[in-house]
């Protein structure tokens, strides 16, 4: 699943700087998932690749509008330079955004919009057997515990088959058989 930062669709320098965190009892971040800090309300600094900036056009606390967006060992290169700026959040990314990134700078927003993949965690064994049951895997949305959603009433596991609806199905199936002499 694929899942992308709203606050940033269309603009980098979001209003209010928060990082990206993930429920992860229900999903975790795909392995192909690559951080980015963004640090906002920096000074201009030479020293940091000028592909990884951009201006925010709006100063912040500090009175900078300068941000950049650098992977961790970027980030630990030019610690020193960033310790001026306002703030910074760390926003994941998929692979081929990050690599891409490096190739084509002015495309962060691209990258943000993109989204980053997610796995979902809850109990897929659980899951395997409602489905196999003709339910829809969920979850109670207070307690975050596993829900087969049948087609008459939420289980907790799987749908259940009452013994006449068994013996139904064992009826019809034994009318559809073909007999060879």
């Amino acid at each position: 699943m694929t899942i992308a930062p709203v606050d940033t669709w269309e603009d980098p320098c979001p209003q209010q700087f928060h990082n990206i965190s993930l429920n992860h009892n229900l999903f975790d971040f795909a392995a192909t998932i690559r951080n980015l800090t963004i640090f906002y309300g920096c000074p201009l600094e030479d020293d940091i690749p000028f592909q990884h900036r951009f201006n925010c056009g709006t100063t912040t606390s500090n009175g900078n509008t300068y941000a950049y967006y650098l992977d961790e060992s970027l980030s630990r290169l030019h610690r020193s330079e960033l310790t001026d700026c306002d703030t910074s959040i760390i926003v994941p990314v998929n692979q081929s955004e990050f690599d891409e990134l490096w190739n084509e700078p002015d495309n962060i927003v691209g990258a943000w919009n993109k989204g980053f993949e997610v796995m979902y965690q809850k109990d897929m064994i659980s899951c395997l057997a409602c489905r196999n049951s003709g339910g829809v895997c969920g979850s109670n949305s207070s307690s975050l515990d596993f829900l087969c959603f049948c087609p008459d009433h939420p289980c907790s596991k799987s749908c259940v088959v009452s013994d006449q609806e068994k013996r139904d199905s064992s009826r019809d199936r034994g009318k559809n058989k073909v007999y060879e002499e």
